[in-house]
C-alpha cells in the first residue's frame, strides 16, 4: 500500500516508521524547513502514577517530585517518571525525523491544503498536521471551532538545578485552570512553564508572574515563548482512505494537556488499522478515549472550579499512604480513587 503522511511531528514519524517496517511505501510531506524545529525548546515530564509515560527512549529519570500549592508543599522521592526534551534541535521530534528519514522520504516545505492533491498518487492519506488540521476540517471530521484552548507560556532560565527533580505548582496565581512547573535541561538550565487551559487566557499576565517568580529565585531568564494548542470535537477519526492522528485528532489528554503518549499511540493504532484492515474508530475508542481520556476529564473539571483552598487539599492528598506509595515506587495509581478524591474536594 502507498501511504502519504502529512506532518513530520512525533505522530507522523511514528506512523511512517511503523508502516514502513510493515512493508508499506510511505512518504511524508512537511510544511516547515528541514532544519526548523516544530516547537519551542522545552522540557516535559511523565509520571508512572498517572500512567502517561510515552513509548519513547527516555534516558533521564525523574526521582524527585515537589508539589506545591499556595500554602502547602509535598516532596516525594523514588521511581517517579521520566523527562524528555521537546522542540528545539535536540527534542524528541527532531530526533525522530532524523531516524525516519533513513527509512522513508520526507518532502520539506510542502504544504498540503487538500486531500485532492494526493489522492491520485496514494492509497491512503494520514493527517498529522497539528491542532488546527486543515485536512481534518476539510474532511468534515471535526468541529469548526475548538471546544477548549490551551496556552503554554514558558521561558528558559539559568540557575542551579537538580536534573532529576521537577517542581509543579497548583494554584490560581501562576496559571489559569492549570499548573506551572520547572524541569531542568541540565544542572544550570531549566524549562519554566505556565500551562493554562480555557476559552480566553491572558498570556501576558502569567508571563509576568512567571518572570517575577524567576527573579525572586535568582534565575536568569534566557528566552521566552508562547505556544498554543486546541481541542476539537470529532465525529469520526477516519473517512474512507483518510485518517487523523496525534494533535490533528486532538489526542491530547484534557487535564494537563500532554499529548506525546497519545500521539504515538494513535499513530501506531492507525498503522495497525491500515495494515490489518481494522476499524480505526473502534481502536481509538477502545484503546484511547475510554480507558485514558475519560478519567482525566474528572481532573479537568476539578481544575476549572478549584479554589486555592481546594488546591491545598489536593496537594496534601499526596501524603495519603496509597497515593504516596504509587508515586514513590513507580506504579500506576488507582486513578478512580484519586479522581474520586478530587470530586469530594469539589463538592465540599
Amino acid at each position: 500500500m502507498k501511504i502519504a503522511i502529512i506532518g513530520a511531528g512525533i505522530a507522523g514519524t511514528t506512523c511512517a516508521k511503523t508502516l514502513s517496517e510493515r512493508g508499506h511505501h510511505v512518504e511524508i510531506f512537511e510544511a516547515t524547513d528541514e532544519d526548523k524545529p516544530s516547537r519551542p525548546r522545552q522540557m516535559e515530564g511523565s509520571v508512572y502514577f498517572l500512567d502517561n509515560i510515552p513509548d519513547l527512549d527516555t534516558p533521564r529519570s525523574m526521582k524527585i517530585l515537589e508539589i506545591r500549592s499556595r500554602n502547602h508543599q509535598v516532596v516525594r522521592r523514588g521511581k517517579i517518571g521520566f523527562f524528555y526534551e521537546v522542540g528545539g534541535t535536540n527534542g524528541v521530534e527532531t530526533k525522530a525525523r532524523r531516524e525516519v528519514a533513513r527509512l522513508v522520504p520526507i518532502h520539506y516545505r510542502e504544504t498540503i491544503k487538500s486531500r485532492a492533491e494526493l489522492e491520485d498518487r496514494f492509497d491512503a492519506i494520514v493527517a498529522s498536521d497539528g491542532y488546527r488540521s486543515i485536512l481534518a476540517e476539510e474532511a468534515g471530521l471535526r468541529s469548526k471551532t475548538p471546544k477548549q484552548m490551551g496556552v503554554g507560556v514558558g521561558m528558559t532560565v539559568e540557575g542551579d538545578f537538580d536534573p532529576e527533580s521537577m517542581t509543579i505548582w497548583f494554584d490560581n496565581y501562576l496559571s489559569y485552570q492549570g499548573y506551572a512547573y520547572v524541569i531542568p535541561f541540565s544542572k544550570s538550565e531549566a524549562s519554566f512553564v505556565s500551562a493554562s487551559i480555557g476559552k480566553e487566557i491572558n498570556s501576558q499576565l502569567y508571563a509576568d508572574r512567571l518572570r517575577r517568580l524567576a527573579v525572586s529565585k535568582g534565575w536568569k531568564i534566557l528566552n521566552q515563548w508562547v505556544d498554543f494548542e486546541s481541542w476539537y470535537d470529532f465525529s469520526s477519526y477516519c473517512k474512507k482512505n483518510f485518517y487523523v492522528i496525534g494533535n490533528a485528532g486532538s489526542f491530547t489528554e484534557p487535564a494537563f494537556g500532554f499529548g506525546l503518549k497519545w500521539a504515538i499511540k494513535s499513530a501506531k493504532l492507525c498503522a495497525t488499522a491500515l495494515t490489518e484492515n481494522l476499524d480505526y474508530d473502534s481502536l481509538i475508542q477502545k484503546e484511547v478515549l475510554q480507558p485514558d481520556f475519560g478519567p482525566f476529564q474528572v481532573m479537568r473539571r476539578f481544575f476549572q472550579i478549584a479554589t486555592d483552598e481546594d488546591y491545598d487539599m489536593f496537594v496534601k492528598s499526596f501524603n495519603r499512604h496509597d497515593i504516596r506509595e504509587s508515586v514513590e515506587i513507580g506504579k500506576p495509581a488507582d486513578l478512580q480513587t484519586f479522581f474520586d478524591l478530587m470530586e469530594r474536594i469539589k463538592s465540599r
